[in-house]
């Protein structure tokens, strides 16, 4: 009965399931700049330089350019450390690379953008191999000092006078005039909104078939056991090096991309802070899963661009509360971003995406064991049409359905009590945010509700670790019968 047990979906339903998320931010990506023009009723094409101030719709597409490029960078780090597990703390250096050779070509030699985005990458690839030399004969965080040192030597060298006549010091190099490419921020927005749209978009594909691939699968059994993949006879310093050349050269493409979004090259490009910020947007998004960087680079962003206002408005005026402020969240940023790291390190070790994926198993697990089997179960005819979304035979549906029998709501929410209530208050939330169309409505039910079942979350969780405390309680009451008088 169970030889057919992985029995295959319909091709075209199992592609859709496997990647409709990415085609959903596909078509999110697309129509983005229109549905912007259209919120703020203002246009996003055929613009020139003095249309654009004012206009929000391009102050947002704005925002959007600076997310995929901090995206690329952050899955050109992650293809480092997180699939291949060397840490390097000299990423700015492919970054600032990247920006200075296509303004550097492209003002002083007149080269294209495109020709002068090329040499980049060539010239990237090249300091890759010789990162990767040094790769071959120190490794962990003599490796990590080493990277450091050769962006801190170039970062100084982008300043000083001695090449003063291509970099132009601390005053760095300023797109201008006729010395301004067709595609930028300033000229063509739009066209520009779309190129790092489409190479974002091609990243995250290209590493994720290069990691789906035989040479990935290599890659990563090297980063969790090196000495057991060089016994199975593979190279794994040729695996090194693909990987170190190939996240060298992403890591200039973003280079390339912020030099036409910030109009020119500055030092700060070459600075430890490009270093630090997809190492933060890799850890708080997930080491070593393909959307992490991503996810890690959107919370990053957007949420600099969302808090770093010098006047939030807070307003919790909503049931038991008569809270309305303002915030000057600008200065306490960097306070807020360093305790949000630690809560998601020490909360979530693998990162938002890789608690997402450990939740969606169960999540998966529960909708088969508490819905689909028991209406499978009841309405044993619907286990036919089923089966092109399940890929399960109806006898194979059935004799699982018959397995699960006796399983409850009620025996899951007591299984499972943090689960049931927080679902519960999501829920709830959610359906009042939906009835009044509010977003304030939404969160202040879930701060009500949270701060409601906070004692009954905090007695369940002492009740289940009782085992904790338990020894140093009864230490106690051993101490005060010593000490207690005869």
């Amino acid at each position: 009965m169970y030889k057919n047990r992985l029995h295959r979906r319909h091709p075209f339903v199992q592609f859709v399931m496997d990647n409709w998320l990415y085609i959903l931010v596909a078509i999110v990506m697309w129509r983005l700049p229109f549905w912007l023009g259209d919120y703020f009723d203002k246009p996003v094409s055929g613009l020139e330089t003095r249309d654009v101030r004012g206009n929000a719709a391009l102050s947002w597409m704005a925002v959007a350019i600076e997310l995929y490029i901090l995206a690329i960078l952050a899955m050109s780090y992650n293809l480092i450390l997180g699939f291949a597990g060397i840490l390097s703390f000299g990423h700015a250096f492919f970054f600032g690379t990247g920006t200075y050779v296509v303004v550097i070509l492209f003002m002083t030699y007149s080269r294209p953008v495109v020709a002068s985005a090329g040499a980049a990458l060539g010239v990237a690839a090249l300091f890759g191999l010789f990162t990767t030399l040094a790769a071959y004969r120190i490794r962990g965080v003599y490796f990590a000092m080493f990277t450091l040192a050769m962006a801190q030597i170039f970062f100084e060298l982008s300043r000083v006078n001695m090449f003063r006549y291509l970099t132009n010091g601390d005053d760095g190099l300023r797109f201008a005039g006729d010395l301004t490419p067709t595609i930028s921020l300033t000229v063509n927005r739009l066209d520009l909104y779309y190129v790092s749209a489409l190479l974002a978009g091609a990243t995250f594909l290209f590493i994720r078939r290069l990691m789906n691939s035989p040479t990935g699968k290599v890659i990563i059994a090297t980063r969790d056991n090196e000495n057991r993949t060089l016994t199975m006879g593979h190279n794994v310093y040729r695996h090194k090096a693909v990987v170190i050349v190939l996240g060298s050269m992403l890591g200039t493409l973003a280079g390339v991309l912020h030099a036409l979004s910030s109009k020119g090259a500055e030092p700060g490009v070459l600075s430890i802070s490009r270093t630090v910020d997809p190492l933060l947007m890799t850890i708080i998004g997930g080491m070593g899963t393909n959307p992490g960087p991503v996810v890690g680079a959107m919370i990053l962003h957007l949420g600099e661009t969302f808090f770093s206002k010098p006047d939030l408005h807070i307003n919790l005026n909503f049931i038991l509360f008569r809270y309305t402020d303002v915030v000057d969240t600008k200065s306490d940023w960097a306070l807020a971003l360093g305790i949000v790291f630690v809560l998601i390190v020490m909360v979530i070790p693998y990162g938002v995406v890789g608690q997402i994926n450990k939740s969606w198993i169960q999540i998966r697990r529960w909708g088969r064991k508490f819905l689909f089997d028991p209406v499978i179960r009841r309405y044993p005819r619907l286990a036919e049409p089923m089966e092109p979304f399940t890929g399960e035979p109806p006898e194979v549906a059935l004799a699982f359905a018959e397995a699960s029998r006796g399983a409850s709501l009620v025996r899951w929410a007591v299984e499972n009590p943090f689960a049931a209530i927080y679902s519960t208050i999501a829920l709830t939330a959610a359906a009042g945010g939906m009835i009044t169309w509010d977003l304030q409505t939404f969160f202040s039910l879930c701060l009500f509700f949270w701060l409601v079942t906070l004692p009954v979350v905090v007695g369940i969780w002492l009740y289940h670790h009782r085992g904790l405390f338990l020894p140093y309680l009864n230490r106690l009451s051993d101490r005060r019968q010593d000490l207690s008088p005869e």
